[in-house]
């Protein structure tokens, strides 16, 4: 359970990092980044749907966001 736990956190921080670079107009970057921490909770998710509840939420929300993300950055 600790791994997953530093797994959910790691991509936690990803997400993080790529709403301060929105924030910053930085959006080819956050786009990137937000891509990445959706992959790494869908593994975290694949591995143990139970693992962390909520977490199929905070992907469609964070799937939202990066559909926000990618639309102003063309």
């Amino acid at each position: 359970m600790e791994d997953i736990a530093n797994q959910y956190r790691n991509a936690e921080i990803v997400i993080n990092r790529a709403m301060e670079l929105k924030s910053k107009g930085e959006y080819k970057e956050a786009e990137n980044l937000i891509e990445n921490g959706i992959s790494k909770l869908k593994k975290i998710y694949s591995a143990d749907k139970d693992s962390i509840e909520g977490i199929a939420t905070e992907i469609m929300c964070y799937e939202a966001e990066h559909n926000v993300i990618k639309a102003i950055s063309k």
